[in-house]
This record gives structure tokens, C-alpha cells and sequence, in this order.
């Protein structure tokens, strides 16, 4: 039996990663594209009983297009965390964050987002967890008791930041809460 909870912990691995790397890297608007992209790539190729094929071509060209002038668009920029010496866990963790525009222009209508480290639990940490919850379930119940999620995610949220000077600094107050 685990060999299979391995392939299925490395496949949650595998999807979680991903799509914690396409939330960062694409906006709303972005995610709308890609999944339209993605959905058009699998009705595609039944082009005597719908139209589909035709946006294709276009949805990939607006994909590329974007991926390729977001290089152009970087701006230097650093960022330092004030954290205070020491947070509860379970309770939301109150922090400041220093942005300092390194470029010559001003910067208006910039996001701050936070990347925190990979929280994910490895295999050995996630198989003792459903081990303990089989022994809690008894056989032949519909229901029972389950243990709450043991690898709470800190979730910190966007914050806008006002128009910052060349070699301006500016500061942001952030909580983290688990979540």
C-alpha cells in the first residue's frame, strides 16, 4: 500500500507546486486566458462539431505575447522583512516590510506579495497523519471523526503600495495568519 500513497503524495506534490507557481506568476485576467487556453487545447480536435480550433491560435499568440513582454517590464526593486522576535503560533504575526525602488523612474500601482516558504509536509509528516486518522475511524461508519488539517499554510494578503520615488523607501505593515 505504499507505493501508492507515494505516487499519490508525490501527484499532490506535484499539482500543488504547480499551481502555487501559476497563481504567482499570473494575474486574474492571465488565469482567465491560460484555463480558456487550456480548455480550447482539449475541444480542439473535433473541428467538424464546433469552432474552437479557431481561438486556439489566438489564445496561445495572447499567451506568449504576455510571458514575453513581462521580461521586458522588471523593475529593481529590493524588500526586507521586519519581523518581531517571536510570534505565537496559531495567532496572526504582525510585521513590517521595507520596499525600496532601486530604479531611476517613479512606480506607480505596485502589489506587494509575500513568498513564504514551501510549507508542505514531506512523506514521512503526511503518511504519519493519515495513519492517525485510520486509527481513529472504525469500521463499517459513515461518518467520523477527522482530525483537523495538522499543515496550516501562513496566508498573507496582497498589499497594495502607494507610488513610491526613484530611491524612495516605503513601508508596509503585513499580518500572517494561519489559515
Amino acid at each position: 500500500m505504499t507505493p501508492f500513497f507515494r505516487a499519490l503524495y508525490y501527484f499532490y506534490r506535484l499539482a500543488s507546486g504547480r499551481w502555487h507557481w501559476v497563481r504567482r506568476h499570473f494575474t486574474r485576467p492571465g488565469l482567465a486566458v491560460l484555463g480558456t487556453c487550456m480548455l480550447a487545447a482539449l475541444l480542439a480536435p473535433d473541428t467538424e462539431n464546433n469552432l474552437i480550433y479557431q481561438a486556439l491560435p489566438l489564445l496561445l499568440f495572447l499567451l506568449v505575447l504576455a510571458v514575453g513582454l513581462s521580461w521586458l517590464f522588471r523593475t529593481p526593486f529590493s524588500a526586507a522583512r521586519l519581523l518581531p522576535r517571536f510570534g505565537t503560533a496559531g495567532r496572526p504575526l504582525h510585521y513590517r516590510v521595507v520596499v525600496k525602488n532601486l530604479s531611476t523612474r517613479p512606480q506607480n500601482g505596485l502589489t506587494l506579495l509575500d513568498n513564504l516558504a514551501d510549507s508542505r509536509p514531506s512523506f514521512n509528516d503526511w503518511r504519519a497523519v493519515q495513519r492517525a486518522e485510520q486509527k481513529l475511524l472504525r469500521s463499517f461508519r459513515l461518518g467520523g471523526q477527522r482530525l483537523l488539517h495538522p499543515f496550516k499554510v501562513a496566508a498573507v494578503k496582497d498589499a497594495e503600495l502607494p507610488p513610491i520615488r526613484p530611491r524612495q523607501e516605503m513601508s508596509s505593515s503585513r499580518s500572517a495568519a494561519a489559515c
